[in-house]
């Protein structure tokens, strides 16, 4: 722990003033209060729990000499009783302004991260439990720091609110500006905690800091960032290792992709299971392995990997997919760190993944009875560490809805690459026009820093929406005045997306409803507006647009209102937003009304609940009977494409006709849901819409067509071509 006057010199480096002078004599201090000023007492320690000083009534307000006489000696007194070691006073003069606080830790993967609240003193600990503070990772700049305090919940309270002067915010964000330097450039200190420091129209005035350094400093390892992983793209030669190639066996059905995709492979046998089968079909098995080949493709028994890898490495292998499990997912620590060891460069996907799947190469080997597999010419380029998010919410959901994509990367426990050098090459490659991760568990020690430069780099380009995973954490780690303890590895996660301009999802099915919104919808980037047949649920939508954020128009213009008026019912206000054309709209009236929509450059969701304008409905038996609905809503959908109308129909319900409905309208290619949560629907809708406002420039409604589309089947039904090895 640094006393007073060290880190009164440290941060005076930084040109920041720490107020206060130490003392270890009475009469030493006593020399230095002038008649009429205000001070403040305070002790210090090096003891932990010491840092509460208001817990222990270690600090006073001194006036005069006798003030400080009585204060010094009850102070000693109380740090003797609790057995506080190394005490010394800090006397400064007395400060006017609002107490903030600002902290630092360190972090094994980001280097460190600054925080920030804008309630200091003795109740921060109260405040921080309702309002977290704003986190950063990394060293920041000013406009950085500006943002970091003004996103902050509690920020109104130092920008003037009750008719008091703004603070000096700019004095306050180069502050931690260089606090975030003096970080990154002294790696011995561990920690600090400010509080509290004074804001005020004037300035700041720091006036007590605690520094926690170590004589081993942290050293982040090194991390690849950079290496060519072209060989994922463009393969030319295959090595397959399997722990079986007996008919219809998983290993099987990975050689006919890899056979059918790349070309050309050689396969190792190691355990001989179904030798015989392969050397029926007329493919020979090698022994050892071979010069030439590129790419590994690894699903043999998880023991033998170290040792395959490393003779691959030998050899001139580029690249590696390791299909096979049992390493650390299970436990197996020590195995994956040997398979890290003789991989030595060599990016490698996995172990414990599926791999890659593209017009140009394919190792996923999910029968295609329980997944479906998507066209390859599109722009999106998904990535994930789950096999099942990759084969179910990428794979099968793209493919339902006939959503082309460029990649489907199945990353496994991702020891052999990292997220930073996969945005850095794919921010680069033309055929991919936006990235969507699922990023679960975090980043790799050390990767930290190189993630938020690499993701800033990718989402100056192009899109890259990200759903983090495994952040939930049992509260805070500690009291709040210790700024540099009151948050984990989420915080600082969550801060570092945000820093690097990533386009957060909230959950799997938000994201996936999002890319849909964007494959299919034309932009609209004009506040969202809501259709309703019914008030009710135009009101509860209205709730939920505002828990998710999505901005709604306040009124709709007078040229749409005029406009459509004579064609609903003479009570419903078309100027309203929600607005409710009411259960008495005729059909003709409804879609004229949608034709007319689209000069509201907004995007809308119309809500169907128990019927369909214009539609009468009758049941028998619990079923509905006639067409009337489904021809009803077979030219609503029609007219929502017909004339690119950026709708989503939300289809409220659960019976047959809603069913019915719903498969109706997708025959039209259009985005709709069947669910009772509007939140999903309005949340995706915010999330495709900071797409489009951020990025005019990229339409990702279009058939890019830029790679060969392979029309991979994944599992072809015939024996695959024999291979000359």
């Amino acid at each position: 722990m640094l006393n007073h006057l060290e880190a009164k010199d440290l941060f005076a480096k930084y040109g920041i003033t720490l107020e206060g002078t130490e003392y270890t004599s009475l009469d030493d201090a006593a020399k230095a209060i002038r008649e009429g000023g205000t001070y403040f007492l305070k002790l210090v320690s090096d003891s932990e729990e010491a840092t509460h000083k208001t817990e222990f009534g270690y600090v006073a307000k001194i006036t005069n000499t006798s003030d400080l006489e009585e204060a010094w000696e009850k102070m000693t007194s109380t740090a003797n009783s609790h057995g506080h070691t190394n005490i010394r006073f800090v006397l400064q003069e007395a400060r006017s302004g609002h107490e903030v606080m600002i902290g630092a830790k360190r972090d094994p993967i980001f280097g460190f991260q600054i925080i920030f609240t804008p309630e200091g003193g003795k109740y921060a600990e109260v405040y921080a439990k309702g309002t977290p503070p704003s986190v950063r990772v990394g060293r920041i700049d000013i406009e950085e720091s500006k943002q970091m305090i003004t996103e902050h919940v509690l920020s109104p309270k130092i920008m003037g609110v009750r008719g008091e002067a703004p603070s000096d915010i700019d004095a306050l964000a180069r502050l931690i500006s260089k606090l975030s330097i003096l970080m990154e450039e002294n790696p011995q200190v561990l920690a600090f905690d400010l509080n509290p420091v004074f804001v005020h129209p004037d300035g700041i005035n720091l006036v007590d800091a605690r520094v926690e350094v170590t004589d081993s400093p942290q050293v982040l390892p090194e991390i690849e960032t950079n290496r060519s992983l072209w060989v994922f793209i463009r393969p030319q030669c295959a090595l397959v290792v399997l722990a079986s190639a007996k008919p219809n066996s998983v290993g099987m059905k990975l050689l006919q992709n890899v056979i059918k995709s790349v070309g050309k492979a050689y396969v190792m046998l190691p355990t001989g299971k179904g030798r015989e089968h392969l050397e029926e079909l007329g493919i020979r098995v090698v022994d050892d392995v071979p010069s030439g080949c590129d790419l590994l493709v690894y699903a043999g028994m998880p023991a033998d990997a170290p040792a395959i890898m490393s003779k691959f490495r030998e050899k001139g292998g580029q690249g590696a997919v390791i299909i096979s499990s049992d390493f650390s997912e299970t436990g197996n620590n020590e195995l994956e760190i040997e398979l890290h060891k003789a991989a030595g460069r060599i990016p490698y996907f996995g172990p414990n993944c599926l791999g890659v799947y593209s017009a140009r190469h394919n190792t996923f080997f999910i029968d295609e009875k329980r997944t479906t597999y998507p066209a390859t010419n599109g722009g999106f380029a998904f990535f994930t560490q789950s096999g099942s998010l990759a084969a179910e919410s990428f794979c099968e959901y793209t493919s339902t809805h006939g959503i082309p994509v460029n990649a489907i990367i199945s990353l496994g426990n991702g020891s052999g690459i990292t997220f930073a050098e996969i945005l850095n090459r794919v921010a680069d490659e033309p055929t991919v026009n936006a990235m969507v991760i699922h990023l679960e568990g975090g980043l790799k020690e050390g990767e930290g820093p190189h993630f938020v430069e690499a993701l800033k780099k990718a989402t100056s380009i192009k899109p890259v929406l990200i759903l983090p995973a495994g952040l939930s954490e049992k509260g805070r780690k500690s009291a709040a005045s210790h700024t540099g303890r009151m948050t984990g590895g989420a915080d600082a996660l969550k801060a570092a997306l945000k820093q690097g301009g990533a386009i957060v999802a909230e959950s799997e099915e938000q994201l996936r409803l999002a890319v849909w919104m964007l494959h299919v919808m034309p932009r609209a980037v004009e506040k969202a507006v809501i259709f309703t047949g019914g008030g009710g649920k135009g009101v509860l939508a209205t709730d939920a647009a505002e828990r998710v954020g999505l901005e709604l128009r306040e009124n709709l213009p007078a040229e749409f209102s005029d406009t459509v008026r004579p064609l609903i019912p003479t009570f419903a206000d078309p100027t309203k937003n929600p607005f409710d054309f009411t259960g008495s709209v005729t059909l003709d009236g409804f879609v004229e009304t949608l034709k007319h929509s689209k000069m509201l450059g907004s995007p809308g969701v119309f809500y169907y609940g128990y019927h369909v304008p214009g539609a009468t409905v009758t049941f028998r038996d619990g079923k509905p009977v006639g067409v009337d609905a489904l021809q009803a809503i077979d030219r609503i959908a029609s007219t929502i494409k017909e004339y690119e109308l950026p709708f989503v129909l939300h289809i409220i319900g659960a019976t047959g006709l809603s069913k019915a409905v719903e498969s109706k309208a997708e025959e039209h290619g259009i985005v709709v849901t069947r669910t009772s949560s509007a939140d999903l629907v309005l949340s995706a809708l915010k999330l495709t819409m900071e797409v489009w406002k951020r990025y005019p420039d990229i339409d990702l409604r279009a058939e890019w067509n830029r790679v060969p589309d392979t029309s991979l089947n994944c599992l072809l039904p015939d024996p695959p071509t024999p291979v000359n090895a």
